[in-house]
């Protein structure tokens, strides 16, 4: 559902259910949110609460750096009564290392936003491994996850990647100023645009059929630096496009496009 531009809220009424609706899109106007509300207020078209969900492994990405600072502290608290599964995985260790008390896995890569796409392929790598018996995947960022259970789509077993944020258009220095290497910090990206992805920062949905293409090519992603656009572009080559069910030929997926496969 998407309201106009010069629209900043909207009410729907669902089976006598007001739901109102909010118009976000993204500051840097490079994309927009999928069906954002009023989040006192249950969302009948995106979430059925009564939907199993328990094929779903939640990976919640956060970072050393960050461990004292409020996000982090947030989601800590947010898991300790969290009931579904999940991971917390982080980078900066010597060597890959599950600690089963806190479900946290460090991977043996050094924390820094470059290296964010390394990291998240080493931790599918890891979770195909050793959760042969989930479907899906809903990776979220520390600062995002404590708004997970509100933006599960519903019949997310039909989709093989889901994004709650689609980016449309590149900003192409979104890494100044970021980045450990000072190099890529006044370096504009120039790797073309392939498709529309799903924005990292607020989370995508994986299933084992996408997370097996994504670590079966991790050097190419591994080169990129933008982990969200690096895992979308690697999924569009191999025939999977966002927000696209798998029983559908088209879907509407930006503001005035539909993409048809």
């Amino acid at each position: 559902l998407r309201f106009r531009d010069d629209c900043l809220s909207g009410e729907l009424k669902v089976k006598s259910f007001n739901v109102k609706m909010y118009n976000v899109d993204m500051p840097t106007g490079n994309g927009f949110g999928i069906t954002r509300y009023d989040l006192n207020v249950a969302d009948r078209y995106r979430y059925d609460k009564n939907q199993n969900i328990d094929n779903i492994l939640f990976m919640f990405v956060t970072c050393d750096k960050f461990e004292y600072k409020d996000r982090h502290v947030k989601l800590m608290d947010f898991l300790k009564t969290f009931k579904h599964k999940y991971i917390v995985v982080k980078g900066g260790g010597d060597k890959i290392l599950f600690n089963e008390k806190f479900n946290t896995l460090t991977v043996d890569i050094e924390e820094i936003y470059e290296n964010l796409p390394k990291k998240v392929v080493k931790a599918y790598k890891w979770i195909n491994d050793n959760y042969p018996d989930i479907s899906h995947v809903y990776k979220l960022d520390d600062d995002f996850g404590v708004n997970v259970m509100d933006y599960i789509p519903c019949n997310y077993m039909n989709y093989d990647y889901y994004g709650n944020f689609v980016v449309e258009v590149l900003i192409s220095t979104w890494h100044y100023g970021k980045c450990k290497n000072k190099d890529l910090n006044d370096k504009e990206y120039t790797k073309p645009f392939k498709s529309p992805h799903a924005g990292g920062g607020c989370g995508y949905i994986l299933s084992k059929k996408a997370m097996q293409i994504i670590c079966d090519n991790e050097q190419q992603i591994g080169d990129d630096i933008y982990e969200d656009k690096a895992i979308g572009d690697t999924l569009f080559d191999n025939g999977i496009k966002l927000n696209v069910p798998s029983f559908s030929g088209k879907v509407r997926i930006s503001n005035n496009k539909t993409y048809t496969i």
